[in-house]
């Protein structure tokens, strides 16, 4: 025992068993349990080596304002994200994928097919392998429609756009 680390063990006529090992600022816990603790608030924890294992039963939190992941990173199971994602190149999605809010695109959109249950609209739509349904398409942008029991000629609306 020194004035810069101490080293204390229990034992069981002393309460649960535990290891504890005290520096300035730091102190490692091991409780009879298995349960480490390091309490470092001021200090960095390196781990150096080939490959690093961790295996919880019940959950693993990172709780920090801040991680940064660096080389490849696998997903075996369930992604939930919060409010936000942002992802800088490419997003490549090889597997169903479903969105319960708003998919906003600042962008180009471009896909194999569109299944809609409800509305498509927008500015710019075209279907380049369907010369027929870009006919349409243009035809829906500006239109007209008469209005029954009124001259014709005298009332018109024309759409503002094309809502397929």
């Amino acid at each position: 025992k020194s004035d810069k680390i101490n080293l204390t063990m229990t034992t069981p006529d002393e309460g649960k068993e535990k290891v504890v090992l005290t520096m300035t600022g730091i102190t490692l816990t091991i409780d009879a349990e298995g349960k480490v603790t390091l309490d470092a608030p001021n200090a960095a924890v390196n781990a150096n080596c080939k490959t690093v294992e961790a295996k919880a039963s019940a959950s693993v939190k990172i709780d920090t304002p801040e991680t940064t992941i660096t080389g490849k990173v696998d997903v075996n199971g369930d992604v939930t994200m919060g409010s936000k994602c942002s992802v800088g190149d490419t997003l490549a999605v090889t597997a169903d994928a479903t969105f319960g809010a708003t998919i906003t695109a600042t962008g180009t959109v471009t896909c194999a097919g569109v299944i809609s249950s409800g509305m498509v609209s927008g500015s710019n739509l075209s279907t380049p392998s369907v010369p027929s349904m870009n006919a349409a398409i243009t035809s829906l942008q500006s239109h007209t429609h008469a209005v029954p029991g009124i001259q014709s000629g005298s009332s018109t609306a024309t759409t503002g756009g094309p809502n397929l």
